[in-house]
């Protein structure tokens, strides 16, 4: 099978999301991921879409920010850029531990444990700065070892993380 590319160029807004998580399901789609793996894609490109949006940089409140995305499918992997214009955001380093259990130490702040998440549902993630754009990829493999969640990454020392197998 040979990969398909598809593009998508949106308002960095909530009122995106649907457009996005169509755009997800439709790489899920040609390249045949079961629904667990498309879960997978769907909740990572979420994950990242709402953090550009959100904290980006101030400039999506006017509605002036796009992000584009394009994705490439082939049979059983999705690998995803997401591109951006705000500040220089490196979610790969930006990750905090997963906490120890599921109660948050009083005064904790709230917030940041959507990327220990992405992290634990991607196959590989990498971030590099170019001119003033971040460039986010992720890639998700039908029945990897992500899919048994919660799993961490390992470090490969180059900007990103990547699983055994990847």
């Amino acid at each position: 099978m040979t990969a398909t590319r598809r593009r998508l160029r949106v308002t960095a807004t909530l009122s995106s999301l649907s457009c996005v998580a169509e755009y997800a399901a439709q790489l899920a789609s040609v390249a045949g991921l079961a629904t667990a793996d498309a879960y997978r894609l769907r909740l990572a490109l979420d994950e990242l879409f709402t953090n550009i949006a959100m904290h980006g940089g101030g400039r999506a409140e006017a509605g002036d920010l796009e992000i584009e995305m394009v994705g490439s499918a082939d049979e059983g992997r999705v690998e995803l850029e997401i591109t951006d214009r705000c500040r220089p955001f490196d979610p790969v380093q930006g990750r905090r531990d997963r906490p120890r259990s599921g109660c948050r130490p009083s005064g904790e702040q709230l917030g940041g444990l959507g990327l220990v998440l992405l992290h634990q549902i991607t196959d590989q993630l990498t971030y590099r700065r170019i001119g003033d754009e971040n460039h986010t990829t992720l890639v998700v493999r039908a029945g990897s070892a992500a899919a048994d969640f919660p799993n961490e990454g390992t470090p490969d020392g180059a900007g990103g993380v990547d699983r055994p197998g990847s």
